[in-house]
């Protein structure tokens, strides 16, 4: 039995698109494809999304509302790497859970409102802790990045065979020395996320103190 229209919300249509993305990816997501999984013509959508564009803004910002982090003022400034590292893991989490959604966050830009509450409450924890406004931005959008560079490369679309064996290394001295896990699987990712996340804390750290 089909939905009628007034039971349609945008909250539900993102989460709804955020499953079939889960299962499709972001080139099978078709207005067409999430109305019949609403059961729902896909006109119907458009009383509650634009477009196409708008909808990905909405999934966008439905994921952007689960960073689970104290974003809202109530973080201590003295927490603030330790919030900016739950923000960082938090965010990854979400998109090794909905890998679908990694080349939407690759080509989108925050825009909807619950995407810039967020982004506002990170760099207004950065302004607390003494960053210059402009330097606040740039280094969420550095965590940003990272994080989503991060789970690109290790969490997306990959090929068969995508990580170094150690006879790949054997030719090559300084990689040699490195050495792989006994699991033959490469690297492992949470230590070389976590790696970066500190180095990038360590960085911001020194550069507060010059501020001061």
């Amino acid at each position: 039995m089909k939905e009628s229209r007034g039971q349609l919300t945008r909250f539900k249509i993102a989460e709804t698109a955020l499953a079939l993305l889960d299962e499709v990816g972001l080139e099978g997501l078709s207005m067409r494809k999430l109305g019949a999984r609403l059961g729902v013509e896909a006109m119907s959508l458009y009383n509650h999304v634009a477009n196409k564009a708008d909808l990905l803004d909405a999934v966008h910002e439905l994921l952007m509302s689960r960073l689970l982090v104290r974003l809202d003022g109530s973080a201590e400034i003295a927490e603030w790497k330790e919030v900016g590292r739950q923000m960082s893991t938090t965010f990854l989490r979400l998109l090794k859970a909905h890998p679908g959604t990694i080349p939407l966050f690759a080509s989108r830009s925050a825009i909807a409102p619950g995407s810039l509450a967020a982004l506002d409450g990170a760099v207004g924890l950065l302004v607390r802790a003494g960053f210059p406004p402009l330097d606040a931005l740039y280094a969420f959008q550095t965590f940003f990045a990272f994080t989503l560079g991060h789970a690109i490369f290790h969490y997306g679309p990959r090929g068969t065979n995508s990580y170094a064996r150690m006879e790949d290394y054997a030719n090559h001295p300084h990689l040699a020395l490195v050495g792989l896990p006994a699991s033959g699987e490469g690297q492992d990712p949470d230590a070389e996320f976590f790696f970066g996340i500190g180095a990038l804390l360590e960085g911001l750290e020194c550069r507060l103190k010059l501020e001061e």
